[in-house]
Formats: structure tokens, sequence, C-alpha cells
């Protein structure tokens, strides 16, 4: 399952797409807005006069806007721009719009994956072992076409609103002129005055998914975040559900959040069924079960929560998993388990502000409020700079603003959402914004971290491969998780494993087992966690009184296919026979020039020393003890 905290984490992960195509068109429409504007002049010059002699601002605007429209390199350059507009914002929408398809397959990718590591150590807390995960690909390919699906229909229709009513995206460069040429030809606001001004109305608004129909809009970043949350938050419950018919459980809890939805009937007041436990399938007597709990009783899951678990009725979209719902379904091990922490957590009392009270919705809905206006004033100064304009005035108003809602958050008690205060439009490489990046750095409870994973070559790596790698580094210590964060695994390696020291790149072969696992992280272990004295010490001591007759010269392979000479230190302080590899080409190059063995040619005694800890650790601890201890205290800081 994906905790909340993740959650939000994915869903601003591609919300830098769109807050850079929103950034291009206001931009675009400021520039070609004035570059058009540089036909003006005349007519702008006519209205000063006009209005220096005291017409009519209508009878201005009358001689001045004919003046404008009888001008055919004005009506030209107008013409021109438009098409322009128009060709360029649609490919932009085109390229952005393809970029999100293939950011939201690694996402959804890596959220499955996330979900399932997070349910096998709660399995595992608990004495039960999953290990069938051949449904998760099929999963996680059916929710990336779902979530692909809604960031299409939401970029099918786009454009802002205005005091005027909706501006679809395509017509926006000719209803902002027009609306600037209308101003100018006043006589009363400059040519500068203008171009902020319409940098400023579209800021307000922010690039939105438009309906028609309805009236009803969304800025196209607040789109992208509700639709990945949504698809991933699906995906994991769907996920817990297949985890739970492996297994056989038949209860569940249904978690509990702050600020849950109070208003509606049945399934669409959330507030209702939050917190407590439920079967799937009738036919069982849980009422044992319930007063060990202090529950009043256990009831169906789909009843009163309109979510099917195991698929045997429709979901209800204003239930449980529903559009933008924040609740997570668990198993729950009849007479083991027990409410979480905050099953008994209460909403914050209502707290008064400058005048007005506010409970914890009103709390929450204040807040987003405030950030959406803190986002349009960054969008603001994000096109001010781009355009060269002059900022001052605009990061004031941010600062302040920024102030206000730091202070409004601490009366009420609840934390700053600083990733909701997030306005990156600079690229459209999403792998080098920190949304992207925060997610890479997602850690949970349950050590999940999404690894930099590629095939042979630059081959595709399937689900399962990745999942099978983040199992096996989930149940390692933070900090190897830590050192292993920036290393890119190379699966499936034709030249077999090994770690490319310098580079961060471990090589693993197909059908890679738990030792080779073990043993290649050991290397990279070294190089980044391991004190190169006390490893210097330690191999010290193995090689004390060890002499050339200890080195044994044996034939093997290199990776193309060569014969090549071995050798080895062979002495029984050694674990196994390759932790005395010496990696030199004579007997010389092994030795000091006092006889002694060079220890700078052992290769192997870290990367055997981790394989053991992991694999034997009993039997490591017992016959070979300083290795156990170095290994101990490293991965254990």
């Amino acid at each position: 399952m994906l905790s909340e905290e993740q959650l939000e984490i994915i869903s601003e992960t591609i919300a830098p797409l769109f807050q850079y195509l929103e950034h291009e068109v206001i931009v675009d429409i400021a520039r070609r807005i004035a570059k058009t504007l540089t036909y003006s002049r005349t007519a702008e010059l006519q209205a000063m006069s006009m209005a220096d002699l005291g017409y009519s601002p209508a009878r201005i605007r009358k001689e001045a806007m004919k003046i404008l429209n009888a001008d055919p390199e004005y009506r030209k350059a107008v013409a021109k721009n438009t098409l322009e507009y128009k060709r360029e914002i649609r490919n932009t929408i085109n390229d952005i719009t393809r970029e999100a398809y293939k950011a939201n397959d690694d996402i959804v990718a890596g959220a499955g994956n996330m979900a399932w590591i997070s349910d096998l150590a709660v399995w595992k807390s608990v004495g039960k072992e999953l290990k069938d995960h051949s449904f998760l690909q099929q999963l996680v390919d059916a929710f990336a076409a779902q979530t692909a699906g809604e960031l299409k229909n939401m970029t099918q229709s786009t454009g802002f609103k205005t005091m005027s009513g909706y501006e679809g995206i395509e017509n926006a460069y000719r209803r902002e002129l027009d609306k600037a040429v209308i101003k100018i030809c006043s006589g009363t606001f400059s040519q500068d005055k203008v171009i902020r001004d319409v940098v400023h109305d579209l800021a307000q608004s922010g690039l939105r998914s438009i309906d028609y129909a309805s009236g009803y809009s969304m800025q196209l970043d607040t789109a992208s975040r509700l639709a990945i949350r949504t698809g991933c938050h699906q995906l994991a419950g769907k996920i817990q559900d297949k985890n739970i018919e492996q297994t056989g459980e038949n209860l569940v809890y249904v978690s509990k959040h702050r600020g849950a939805r109070n208003k509606g009937i049945g399934h669409a007041n959330h507030e209702q069924w939050q917190g407590r436990v439920y079967y799937i399938k009738e036919g069982q007597d849980y009422r044992e079960e319930a007063d060990r709990i202090g529950q009043d009783s256990i009831t169906d899951l789909w009843r009163a929560t309109g979510y099917s678990a195991d698929g045997a009725h429709e979901d209800d979209p204003e239930g449980l998993y529903g559009y933008n719902c924040r609740h997570n379904h668990y198993a729950w091990f009849e007479g083991a388990s027990s409410f979480p922490k905050n099953h008994d957590e209460k909403d914050p009392a209502p707290v008064t502000i400058n005048g007005k009270t506010y409970d914890y919705y009103a709390m929450t809905q204040k807040m987003r409020s405030m950030e959406r206006n803190i986002r349009a004033l960054k969008r603001e100064k994000e096109a001010l700079t781009t355009l060269g304009a002059d900022t001052t005035e605009i990061n004031a108003r941010i600062k302040s603003k920024t102030a206000e809602y730091k202070e409004f958050c601490k009366a009420c008690g609840v934390p700053v959402a600083t990733s909701k205060l997030r306005y990156e439009c600079g690229t459209s490489d999403l792998k080098n914004t920190k949304a992207w990046k925060g997610m890479q750095n997602i850690e949970g409870e349950n050590g999940y971290k999404e690894y930099r994973v590629i095939g042979d070559n630059g081959k595709a790596v399937s689900l399962g491969e990745k999942v099978t790698l983040s199992t096996m580094i989930a149940k390692m210590p933070s900090t190897v998780r830590s050192a292993l964060s920036d290393v890119t695994f190379h699966l499936n390696s034709s030249v077999g494993g090994g770690y490319w020291y310098g580079h961060n790149e471990i090589y693993l072969p197909s059908n890679v087992t738990d030792r080779e696992f073990y043993h290649e992280v050991g290397h990279c272990l070294e190089e980044k966690l391991f004190n190169k004295k006390e490893v210097d010490a330690l191999k010290k001591n193995l090689v004390q009184g060890l002499t050339k007759d200890d080195i044994i010269i044996k034939t093997g392979m290199d990776s193309t296919g060569n014969t090549m000479k071995i050798f080895v230190l062979n002495s029984p302080r050694f674990i196994k026979e390759y932790q005395g590899r010496l990696y030199v080409e004579s007997v010389k190059e092994a030795l000091n020039s006092d006889g002694s063995i060079n220890t700078d040619a052992l290769g192997e005694v870290v990367s055997v020393a981790v394989e053991h800890y992991f694999m034997t650790p009993r039997a490591t601890k017992k016959y070979f003890p300083d290795m156990y201890r170095i290994v101990e205290e490293t991965l254990h800081e």
C-alpha cells in the first residue's frame, strides 16, 4: 500500500510538464502582443492627443481603432502571428502530451513496485510470505492506460479563464490582443502596462482544462496531480486485493485521516465508514473479533464503502478509492491485528483567526486557496522574468503571501505543504525537476526506493525483475539502501556479475541469486561505505605470515572466453577460496619488495565478507568474527 506521503510525492511528479507548457504559452502570447503593438504607435499617439483635449473614452477608442485597422502592416502582423501562434502552441501541446505519456508509464510502474514492497513488509511482519507477483505487470499496464486516458482528456480542451469568460488556448492570442489594443487606444495605458496586464490576467487563471458543457475548469497542473494520484492509489488498492486473495485473508481495515469528507449520504460520506474493520465475503461470524477490538459489529466492505475488493460488485466512484479519495484498506489479521496509532485521533479543534472560525475542513480549503494564489504569483513572476521585466514588486508580494500562508498554517497547527507552493516551469525535461527527483528518492517505512534499473546494453527490464531487485534491497539496512540510491543496476548482464568502480554501476546476470546480488553489492559498499584503513588492517591480518609459497595458480576464463591464469592466496583464514583471489598477472606482482603479500591485490575480501554476512550471519560471526564485526559496524552506523 502507498502511504499518504508517498502519494503526495508521486502526484507532484508530472505537474512540472504542464507548468512548463503553461509558462511557454503565457510568454509566447505576451511576446507576440508586444511585437504586434509596435505597429500601433500612430494610433496610440492619436489617442493620447485626444485624451489631452478632453474627448470621451468612447470617441478616442473609435478614432484610434479606425487608424489602427486601416494600417495594412498591422493587419498583416496580426494574421502572421495568429497563424504562427496556433501552429507552435499545437506542436508544444503535442510534445508535452507525448512526454507526459512516457513519464506516466514510469510513474505508475514505480507506484506498483512501491505498493508491492510495502505489502511484502506487512505480511512478513506477521510471518506470511508473498511470493507471486505475476499479476503486477498486467495491473500496472491497465492503470497506466487509464491514467494516460485521463491526461489525454484533460489536454483536449484547454484555455484560460478571464473576466470575459473562457478563452480557448488557440484563440487566446487574438482575444488578449484585442483587449490590449482597446486599452492602448483609450490613451491611458502604456504598452508596458498593457503587457504586464496580459501576463497578470493569464497567470491568475493558469492554463486550464475546460469542460464547456458544464462550465467547469481546473488548472492543468492540478488536474495532472489528481489523475496521477487517483490512478496510482487505485492501483495500490488492487495490488492489496491480489495479495489478500493470495493469502486467503477476509478481513480488512479501512484507514482514517483528518478532514475526511463528511457531506453526502452513503458511500459519499467518507467520515462515516473510515477507521473500521470490514469483511470481504459473507459467511463467517466475526462477533468475537468485533468484541476484541471494541467495534459494534463487522460488516460488509462493499455495502459500507462502495468498494468491492473481490471484484464481485461494481465500485462506486464516490466511495473508497474513488476520485481523489485518500483512504486505503489493509489486511486485518483476526486475533492479532490492532488499530494504528492514529485510530483514535480526532480532527483538531476549530480555531479563530482574524475574527473567522475555521473547522479542520475549512482550514484545508483555505490552505489550498492560499497555495493557488502563491503559485499564480510565481507563474506571473516567471513570465515577467523571461520577458526581461522588473520583478521587484511581485517578489515582494510572493514573500508577503508566503509569510501569511505559513503564519496561517502555524495558527492552525498544521504543517506547511511545501510541494504545493512549488512552480517548476523552466524545463520540459522532467528528470531535471525537483518533483521527479523527489519520486526517485521516496523511501517509506518499508525501505522502498525507485532504483535506476536498465537491461543488458540498454534493453528494457520487466516490472517483475524490478520488483525482485527492490525486494532484495528492501531487506537491507537503511545505510545500504541510501548508498545504493544513486547506483545504476544492469540486469541480465551478458558479461555476468560485476561492479564498475568509480561509475556507480552494478552488473547482475539473468536469474541472479541472492548470493550473487550480495556479493556485487559488497564491492559497491567497499567503495562507498567501508573505512579504507580498517579494511587494510583486516587484509594485513589475513595475510600475516603468508608467503609466495601460499599462492596457487589456476586456469580460468575471462569475460571474452579466453583462458587466463588466476592467482589465489591459499589460507584457512579466508571464508572461502575466492576471497583470497589476487588480481595480478604474475606471482611477482603479488609480492611486496620484502616478500610479503601485496594486500592491494586482494580484491574480494570485503565483497565475500558482505555476501556471507547476509547469507550465513551466524556462521560468519562464529568462525570469522573480525570480518563480521567490520561489516556489522559499517552497515549499522
